[in-house]
């Protein structure tokens, strides 16, 4: 992808910024360009790319590559990433060994680090639907506005005050009055 940044001055006050890109589809692009730069970085989006003939030894150079160039603390994390790219485009198991046991993937710190991300988000959503569950099951219809900032706190402790607010609060006045 090439990005063009093309800053455009009118002295003394206005400023304006003009962004170009050009898109790259990478299934169009042959596998062999990008294993052939050598940069391992690149090899996650490698088997989403054209293969050629056969993507098993493209894989297998992907390994390879991995294994030679990649620092140890990222290893892992490339070996996992290129899995599940490769799981997207391929669906022959045989392929997949290529870059570790399965386990691995389901073992990776990324991606437990993902999981639990994606955990406390849900986490969040729940103790904000609840709160908003109780102010209508008390006090009716709640104003957009009200509803927007709830949905808007991700701090879990104020989540915990509000949700103690909606639940003592003597109308949806003084909730609104006390959360602010």
């Amino acid at each position: 992808m090439t990005v063009r940044v093309a800053p455009v001055w009118t002295w003394p006050t206005h400023a304006r910024l003009r962004i170009s890109w050009t898109v790259v589809e990478l299934w169009k692009l042959p596998a062999e360009a990008l294993l052939a730069t050598g940069d391992v970085g690149l090899v996650p989006w490698i088997p989403l790319c054209d293969p050629g003939d056969s993507p098993r030894p493209v894989l297998e150079r992907c390994r390879e590559l991995i294994d030679r160039e990649a620092p140890p603390e990222e290893r892992e994390n490339l070996l996992v990433v290129t899995s599940i790219l490769a799981g997207l485009r391929y669906t022959k198991a045989d392929l997949f060994p290529l870059f570790g046991d399965p386990k691995m993937i389901v073992e990776s710190p990324l991606l437990k680090e993902i999981l639990e991300d994606v955990r406390q988000e849900g986490r969040q959503e729940g103790r904000q639907e609840s709160i908003l569950r109780l102010l209508e099951k008390r006090f009716g219809r709640i104003p957009h506005h009200l509803v927007e900032r709830v949905r808007g706190v991700h701090d879990e402790a104020r989540l915990q005050q509000l949700l103690d607010l909606a639940n003592d609060s003597a109308d949806l006045a003084s909730f609104e009055s006390v959360s602010d």
